[in-house]
């Protein structure tokens, strides 16, 4: 009996008997796709595009609830991270995962998690310290639906239109607080810095956008948009790292996006804006006032008259005693609870720095994988388009505030750089590989300048 090769048979029957070996040993036709592997592939009704629309209409009630409710906000966005999951296409998540913008958040969070086994505070304070870090693992779920989906303008715009109805409340309250809008929650808007901020840096991008693209109308409502959100921040809630942010990030406009010359006006523009708002705003020069009185007290009594200084001094002491891996996810809230002796130190604590909080429990491990995921996050975004001068607002924001305030573990602040990032960096990717749009066409005409 002679061996049959497959040398020996044409092509046609080579074919054929490997759909019959197909069909009757793994009992399915070679044609039919593997379900199982296929994930969301599998389920049309989750491909289908009012599904799709679905999710993205979580996303939009996430953002515009953000500025007003972080309660909702979380539970729209936890509804949402349940509802996407067949969605994925599994092969295609996994492989994702590799991208550091996707893997450093996860070995973040990691960390955070493990951390609580050598914390020195108690085992209930390391568990809650580990819930904050948790929003981190919906950036793949984010980046890896919004590389697919084509109305990410959509949820942008939603958080701006938001917190420009906050913002126009908190205008209100300010000239008659006998009004209704005394009695909304525009308290918050008072004391929300960050909404603000990034709305009026970030509207500059789509604003140069638009001009570059002959769409005049839209650059100018983007451009007066960020001038009102400017001047609420500059005349009605002034803060040092608005302040800070602003001229970083109006320096980083003038080296990536315009030329030398339209950059010195941009330069002078600012100062000269900078300048008048100082004489017109006792509001905006007495913070900063206070905090270079209050840096040279403590330089010259050593009492700790700043707030962050002694902080600073903490958390570097802290690094000599365990510097690779930290005292621990949670440690870091007994030792400033102890040391505080009023209600001003309990509000100055390291808590409030994310550097610091990152150096005080993790060490420089948790220090090299924050700045890592940074870096990784501004090479995702690094385009001059419109979504890219956002990503990058959205992360130069969160590092500026990370020396200054509680950002990315914050709960305003860290989902404001998860879901904007998640946003932005979706888009980003789509448009770096080419990938043609997976869904409908947004009836948005802001979606252009982005």
């Amino acid at each position: 009996m002679s061996w049959l090769h497959a040398s020996d048979l044409s092509d046609g029957e080579f074919a054929m008997l490997q759909e019959a070996y197909l069909m009757n040993v793994e009992g399915r036709a070679p044609d039919t796709p593997n379900l199982e592997a296929a994930g969301g592939a599998g389920r049309p009704w989750a491909e289908a595009p009012a599904y799709l629309l679905i999710l993205d209409l979580l996303a939009i009630f996430a953002a515009v609830t953000l500025p007003w409710s972080t309660t909702a906000t979380t539970v729209l966005m936890v509804g949402w991270s349940i509802a996407v999951i067949p969605t994925i296409d599994w092969d295609e998540f996994i492989r994702s995962l590799a991208l550091p913008a996707c893997a450093l958040p996860l070995a973040l969070f990691v960390l955070a998690d493990i951390g609580v086994l050598w914390s020195d505070g108690p085992w209930e304070l390391g568990v809650q310290a580990v819930n904050p870090v948790s929003k981190l693992l919906l950036l793949p779920l984010l980046l890896y639906h919004f590389r697919r989906s084509d109305r990410a303008p959509w949820v942008l715009m939603s958080f701006a239109m938001s917190s420009a109805v906050m913002m126009m409340l908190s205008w209100v309250a300010l000239a008659d607080p006998s009004t209704l809008a005394a009695a909304l929650p525009v308290e918050q808007a008072l004391g929300s810095h960050q909404p603000f901020t990034l709305c009026a840096l970030a509207l500059v991008g789509p604003a140069l956008a638009g001009h570059a693209r002959g769409q005049t109308a839209a650059a100018f409502a983007f451009a007066g948009l960020s001038a009102l959100f400017l001047s609420h921040e500059l005349l009605v809630t002034p803060a040092q790292t608005a302040c800070v942010t602003t001229t970083t990030l109006v320096l980083v406009l003038a080296i990536r996006h315009v030329s030398r010359r339209l950059a010195v006006l941009l330069l002078a523009a600012a100062a000269l804006t900078g300048s008048v708002a100082w004489a017109a705003s006792p509001l905006l020069s007495r913070p900063i006032v206070q905090t270079v009185v209050q840096m040279h007290l403590s330089i010259l009594t050593g009492d700790g008259a700043a707030e962050r200084r002694p902080d600073w001094r903490r958390a570097l002491a802290s690094l000599a005693e365990a510097p690779l891996l930290g005292h621990g996810t949670g440690a870091i809230r007994p030792p400033f609870a102890a040391d505080a002796r009023g209600p001003l130190e309990v509000r100055g604590t390291g808590r409030d720095a994310q550097s610091l909080s990152v150096a005080w429990q993790w060490g420089l491990a948790g220090v090299v994988l924050l700045a890592a995921m940074w870096i990784s996050h501004i090479h995702l975004v690094r385009g001059r388009d419109g979504i890219g001068w956002v990503g990058l607002t959205i992360i130069v924001q969160t590092c500026v505030g990370s020396m200054l305030g509680s950002n990315v573990v914050g709960v305003n602040e860290g989902w404001i750089y998860v879901i904007g990032l998640g946003v932005a960096g979706g888009v980003a990717l789509r448009r770096r590989a080419g990938d043609p749009d997976k869904a409908p066409r947004p009836a948005l005409p802001v979606g252009s300048v982005f």
